[in-house]
């Protein structure tokens, strides 16, 4: 098992050098290498198989004391490289101005912190970094009458959303 925690933390460092090099080529004035971000994204995208295969190893073999720290690792570090992957398309897109450098910044902080020395509030970090899109959902007056009506554009609403 310590060989596998070995050559799964390996792989976490290469994709927290990864997140510094994207935060490297993005933070800097002009146009963004395109090609270079792609290749970085298809790198993240092959590392984060990767590690989730040893952490699904890891966890049948970890102490059913150690399991739920495991977990909580693993989660939010494959939270960052989701969080990455998106950046990426977005500024490959052009969704994403130059100005985000905050949101890289918080990238490599989140990075660092995660799947190293942690601290308690870890997880809340990173969960306040994801905003979802404001929605707003047809409210329902009470009259049976409106009934099949509000059901139509309140089922419309949540089907066809894509969060």
């Amino acid at each position: 098992m310590k060989k596998r925690i070995q050559i799964r933390n390996g792989h976490r460092l290469h994709v927290k050098k990864i997140i510094s090099q994207i935060n490297e080529l993005t933070s800097a004035e002009g146009e963004k290498p395109i090609t270079r971000l792609e290749a970085c994204k298809a790198e993240l995208i092959k590392q984060q198989a990767r590690i989730e295969s040893l952490d699904a190893e890891i966890e049948e073999l970890i102490d059913e004391t150690a399991i739920e720290k495991e977990i909580i690792d693993k989660c939010e570090f494959n939270a960052v490289i989701q969080e990455t992957i998106y950046f990426i398309s977005s500024t490959v897109s052009g969704k994403t101005s130059v100005s985000n450098t905050a949101s890289q910044h918080n990238f490599e902080n989140t990075v660092n912190t995660v799947g190293g020395q942690q601290n308690e509030n870890t997880a809340e970090a990173a969960a306040c970094k994801i905003k979802l899109p404001k929605f707003s959902l047809p409210q329902f007056t009470g009259d049976p009458t409106e009934w099949m009506s509000f059901w139509d554009s309140f089922a419309s609403a949540i089907m066809t959303t894509h969060i």
